[in-house]
């Protein structure tokens, strides 16, 4: 057999530079002939199909996650001008939200100790206060700087990896037209009764003053061991039997339930406590006290913390009966939250029931350290 046409169709890549030297060239020539204005110039009588960049935070350097995403974005840009649409690709920066606060107010101590605030004096400020006595003002302006601080690597990297983007008429989120058009939008989706309002839980800051987005948690994540504490919540009745009061404790009940949790500041405004009709509950005796725990979260031969003895003074806990649910009534005590000790621990004292620091659960255990 005979190849059929044997004359070379393009030139050999050069065995040094390799593929970016031709890509390289190749974007130099796209550039030298303005190809992205000539395509919309091809279909300026096209039907449009409007492109609006997601838009980065260029105070952050662009990353290869970036390169992954606008890969993606780019072929539908690509696809739809080649299916004979006028493509309008445009740019936009995001230049607004925590990320951008946070990376100004870590220049904060710097700035305020050349202004000759002392050392003493800049510990005593941290997140809102601290930009309050640096002032709001100058924050915003040197926010309103640090969202171009990588500008140009951005353009660079969409340039070089053949991404087309208007950035000479880019929208920009904090000027006013952007915002205006952010409540026309709003104000149209209301006028059409698309607008509704609803709840939604959502991670707050307390230093910052503010609720987080998934992005902004996710930019502080990290596996920690956080503390917990257990409550014991006194019964007003079970199985519709009213509890005696405790020998020796006004206003305490001879049962209580008990509740773990890994979040005990929100036991301040916890009113009622859960309990699962269809669980068998356990009802155990430590030193003549009686306490509730469902049973798939106990294990009998757990060892528990005698609540009142000397350190190290450890007792095993009597297992009495199992008991399930009828009908509960936790018995209602004034709010009152005060510090106090358990065992030398510190600890909080939660609607009259005894609350201490250290409770935790591993493999469906509870366990009292």
């Amino acid at each position: 057999m005979t190849a059929v046409g044997s004359e070379q169709r393009f030139r050999l890549l050069p065995p040094d530079d390799g593929a970016n030297a031709l890509e390289e060239e190749l974007l130099a020539r796209w550039h030298e002939e303005g190809l992205f204005a000539r395509t919309l110039e091809a279909h300026a009588d096209a039907t449009s199909w409007v492109f609006f960049e997601g838009p980065p935070t260029a105070n952050g350097r662009p990353g290869i996650h970036h390169v992954f995403a606008r890969t993606i974005k780019d072929l539908f840009c690509r696809h739809r001008a080649m299916s004979g649409f006028r493509v309008l690709r445009k740019a936009g920066w995001d230049t607004h939200g925590l990320p951008v606060e946070i990376e100004v107010e870590k220049q904060l101590p710097a700035l305020l100790r050349a202004r000759g605030m002392s050392e003493e004096e800049i510990a005593r400020y941290s997140g809102k206060p601290l930009i309050e006595a640096f002032g709001v003002e100058e924050f915003n302006r040197l926010c309103r700087e640090s969202v171009w601080k990588y500008q140009g690597d951005w353009e660079t990297l969409s340039e070089r990896i053949g991404y087309w983007l208007d950035y000479d008429d880019p929208y920009v989120t904090y000027t006013p037209e952007y915002v205006e058009s952010v409540w026309w939008a709003l104000s149209t989706l209301y006028r059409k009764g698309l607008l509704y309002r609803g709840h939604k839980i959502l991670p707050y800051c307390a230093r910052c003053g503010t609720a987080l987005s998934s992005h902004e948690v996710a930019q502080g994540y990290e596996d920690v061991d956080d503390p917990s504490v257990y409550v014991a919540l006194d019964l007003g009745s079970v199985g519709g039997e009213v509890v005696a009061d405790a020998d020796g404790m006004p206003g305490r009940t001879a049962r209580r339930i008990l509740v773990w949790t890994t979040t005990p500041w929100t036991l301040t405004s916890n009113v009622g406590a859960a309990v699962n009709p269809d669980l068998t509950y356990l009802q155990v005796k430590l030193k003549g006290e009686v306490y509730y725990v469902a049973k798939g979260a106990f294990k009998l031969d757990r060892m528990a913390s005698s609540g009142g003895g000397e350190t190290g003074d450890r007792v095993a806990l009597e297992v009495e009966e199992s008991w399930r649910v009828d009908q509960v009534d936790l018995r209602v005590h004034p709010l009152g939250v005060r510090a106090t000790e358990v065992d030398g621990v510190a600890a909080l004292d939660l609607f009259g029931g005894r609350v201490g620091e250290g409770g935790a659960v591993r493999d469906g255990a509870v366990a009292f350290t």
